[in-house]
């Protein structure tokens, strides 16, 4: 795409914008929304028809010194789900269910240390409470992050309580939905064999094929590794099994980052892009290689490098997704452009 028309493309995004209810994407939808960015929850009403699973972040499990602690009910917004859930889909036959996302938040090595011992039965003690708390507000189902940012040999070691956790889920009638990190310095969060396992009892895992460059300036989320995190989950033999494959939810991040030599990188959101398009008026390229658009420019005598996603960006990975049967899970729908949900 040429420099003007996509520059162009960005700043009158509102003119892109359109409000259909048809989906695009053939795979499994899942969409993240947070309570810090609420236009969210807006698009997670208009678009709802695009998506299959809708996860407000909304849950924290808190070690204590005895046991877990669940927060996160006074963030529950019942009329926001019946909006959401109330839409008539008519080009889709698309049914959203509400998923919250449920985070291990603040673990120490004694909290971790008891579910892996499983000690006065903790493991059970503290399936039961989630089941509880899905059951109370009658979600769909639940999307955990319970130990992507964990040590690998810890995360390992709690592919027990996943599986108990998952199987008390599915039996009440609830959908399952495990967060996994993506490959790192050639380890994946699990082994093919471990993923087959933990495949038993979890309906979908949502991969968070984001952050790659972390503090280097960088893309964010490079087509080749977002392939070998995905491949490195599956065998051979799985990598053409659609009941495998179509379990992996590939993360699309509708965020960027902004690096600035010599200093921290800043993430960077729709809106905050297209002030920087606005004001600085720079060059937009398109990295080939990682299949990213990237800004750059020099501010106060300082380099500065821009990642975004853009249209390109999106059906890159839709395409991507859709030649590996994955479905797709993006984080977070507050944080993109509305035009990017033409796509979906």
């Amino acid at each position: 795409m040429e420099q003007s028309r996509y520059h162009a493309e960005c700043v009158n995004e509102d003119e892109h914008f359109e409000p259909t209810k048809k989906k695009n994407f053939n795979g499994t939808t899942l969409v993240y929304v947070t309570p810090w960015n609420n236009r969210g929850y807006d698009l997670a009403k208009i678009f709802s028809c695009k998506f299959d699973y809708v996860s407000p972040v909304w849950f924290n499990i808190k070690g204590t010194p005895t046991g877990y602690l669940i927060e996160g009910d006074h963030n529950v917004d019942t009329e926001w789900i019946g909006e959401v859930k109330g839409n008539e889909c008519p080009e889709s036959s698309v049914n959203p269910k509400i998923v919250p996302r449920y985070l291990f938040d603040g673990w120490n090595g004694d909290h971790i240390s008891r579910i892996i011992s499983n000690k006065n039965n903790e493991r059970q003690k503290l399936a039961n409470q989630i089941l509880a708390s899905c059951q109370k507000h009658s979600f769909d189902g639940i999307v955990l992050e319970g130990g992507s940012l964990i040590q690998i040999e810890y995360r390992r070691m709690l592919i027990p309580f996943y599986k108990l956790l998952g199987s008390e889920l599915r039996k009440a009638g609830f959908k399952f939905v495990l967060v996994q990190g993506p490959k790192r310095e050639h380890s994946a969060s699990f082994t093919p064999e471990e993923h087959t396992t933990l495949s038993e009892d979890v309906d979908f895992f949502s991969l968070m094929t984001y952050d790659y460059s972390n503090n280097q300036p960088g893309p964010n989320s490079p087509v080749s590794w977002m392939t070998s995190s995905v491949l490195s989950l599956l065998s051979p033999e799985q990598r053409e099994n659609s009941a495998m494959t179509g379990k992996i939810l590939m993360g699309i991040p509708f965020y960027g980052y902004h690096f600035v030599i010599g200093g921290q990188p800043k993430h960077v959101l729709g809106r905050d892009y297209l002030q920087l398009l606005k004001k600085i008026k720079p060059e937009i390229e398109w990295e080939e290689s990682s299949k990213e658009h990237k800004v750059s420019f020099t501010s106060d005598g300082k380099e500065n490098h821009v990642y975004y996603p853009s249209l390109k960006f999106i059906q890159e990975r839709l395409e991507m997704a859709q030649s590996l049967g994955t479905g797709i899970s993006i984080w977070e729908i507050g944080q993109g452009l509305d035009y990017f949900f033409d796509l979906l």
